[in-house]
């Protein structure tokens, strides 16, 4: 069987009004899926991974790697922020081969029913696909395995209705194949810019699978359990990784690293007593005011040079309103430590709250810009995402499905019109304020630029300022601007 994998989730032709550059990450999800097919499924296959805006600049150019291919199934696999790329995928699957149309990933875990609403897709996964998507293969090659028996699986039954199967979590990660990076091209992906600025040679990597917070504007696709591999197995990987492919420079991608302090200081140090010589870019998954200092220092020590805390609000009944529940006091305490340790520190923060006054988005602004020495700061607008409480929420103030569904593909730094609470305008000055005494300051800019010189090379900074600044040619001309 032919098995064509297709990432749709960047967003490679319209940028969904981003005025900077895309930011396009290794396929890591489907490099899962193809490493456990291959040691788990005994029938002959060839496996083929495409990624859009890496392998395809345009919907011709999908369709002609299709019908080159030849597929008998095709896995799609999608964001919500690109949904309309994953359907207009699927569409080309069937226009161009007899395949079986297979949808995974966030998109269809927290949209099930308007995936399978469309005729072009056959299946879809909801939750971890591994397993799902192994036994699927049986059912399509023999039928050996029974759809009403697949958990996570998403089809139409005799009667046309749409069948959701409850997901089933893969409870022992170690027992989970590497990615297989023998499917992608590392090298392509130094031109293209992940979520943390590299222009290297890089590898993804994610040590744990869910989050335990409830946070009500994040989806619910692992069941809110979180699960972690050992530290023994996760350190065999960053061995692997550095010893057979050359890698150095790690963006672990995790969305709870820091839950089991203990795991995370653990695996430092064994890092540290292998003598690995290897960088770590946290751009997600370290909760402030749950990190010590004991594990700030394993993780500097470990070769760690960015990190990205984010606090959301600075608002403390924003906090509890949000279920997020942060210790505002514990995360400036670590926010000021772990900039002490001389590494890239990095800030995230959103506006655009329900029930959020223009005191509270003020709060949230000053908090971010109390520290000295912060290399970055991010004041995202906030999403209403299909499949999160926050969207519930919205639905039931009156605001319309169908507004939503586009405030979906927008980027975070669109406000969209669905800020009955705080004006796009607010927002706007808000942003402004907050370009002005960051980013346009002489003295933050100076520290930030000083820390970021340390560990990255000049194209990289300069990708990460011109999300604010577009048109900057340099950063000699953000020098020039900042008094």
């Amino acid at each position: 069987m032919r098995i064509l994998l297709i990432d749709t989730s960047a967003d490679f032709l319209s940028k969904a009004g981003h005025s900077f550059e895309i930011f396009i990450h290794q396929p890591l999800a489907l490099m899962c899926l193809a490493a456990y097919l291959r040691r788990n499924w005994s029938v002959a296959h060839e496996i083929r991974i495409i990624n859009l805006g890496v392998d395809c600049k345009s919907y011709t150019e999908v369709a002609h790697e299709i019908s080159w291919f030849r597929p008998d199934v095709i896995g799609l696999r999608g964001l919500s922020t690109t949904k309309d790329q994953l359907h207009a995928t699927a569409r080309l699957g069937k226009q161009h081969s007899t395949a079986t149309v297979v949808a995974g990933g966030p998109y269809p875990s927290a949209s099930p029913v308007d995936v399978m609403e469309d005729s072009n897709i056959d299946f879809g996964v909801v939750g971890e696909g591994e397993v799902a998507f192994c036994r699927l293969m049986e059912h399509i090659h023999a039928g050996t395995a029974q759809l009403e028996e697949i958990a996570g699986l998403c089809y139409r039954g005799k009667d046309g209705r749409i069948v959701i199967r409850p997901s089933a979590l893969i409870e022992n990660l170690d027992e989970l194949p590497y990615p297989d990076y023998d499917l992608i091209d590392i090298d392509v992906y130094r031109h293209f810019l992940p979520e943390t600025p590299l222009y290297r040679r890089y590898a993804l990597l994610n040590t744990s699978r869910g989050c335990p917070y409830k946070c009500v504007y994040c989806h619910r696709i692992m069941q809110k359990r979180f699960r972690r591999r050992s530290a023994q197995n996760v350190v065999d990987e960053i061995a692997h990784m550095n010893q057979h492919h050359g890698i150095k420079d790690f963006l672990v991608i995790d969305d709870a690293f820091a839950n089991d302090i203990r795991r995370g200081i653990r695996i430092f140090d064994l890092i540290v007593q292998k003598g690995l010589d290897v960088n770590f870019f946290f751009s997600n998954g370290l909760r402030g005011d749950v990190v010590t200092r004991e594990f700030v220092d394993a993780m500097v020590d470990a070769g760690t040079v960015q990190v990205v805390y984010a606090p959301e609000t600075g608002s403390p009944r924003l906090q509890k309103y949000l279920k997020k529940y942060m210790n505002l006091e514990k995360l400036a305490a670590t926010i000021e430590y772990t900039i002490s340790k001389g590494i890239i520190v990095d800030v995230f923060s959103m506006v655009g709250f329900p029930t959020e006054t223009e005191e509270e988005a003020r709060a949230t602004l000053e908090f971010v810009l109390q520290f000295p020495g912060l290399c970055y700061v991010m004041y995202f607008a906030v999403r209403f995402f299909k499949g999160t409480e926050l969207y519930d929420w919205a639905v039931e103030a009156g605001l319309s499905p169908d507004e939503l569904a586009r405030d979906e593909s927008f980027s975070y730094h669109q406000v969209g019109q669905l800020r009955d609470f705080l004006t796009p305008e607010t927002i706007h000055d808000l942003r402004m304020e907050l370009t002005r005494r960051f980013y346009l300051s002489k003295e933050p800019l100076e520290r930030a630029l000083e820390t970021q010189r340390r560990y990255m090379r000049e194209e990289e900074i300069l990708a990460q300022y011109r999300m604010f600044f577009p048109s900057l040619n340099n950063i000699q001309e953000l020098e020039q601007l900042a008094r």
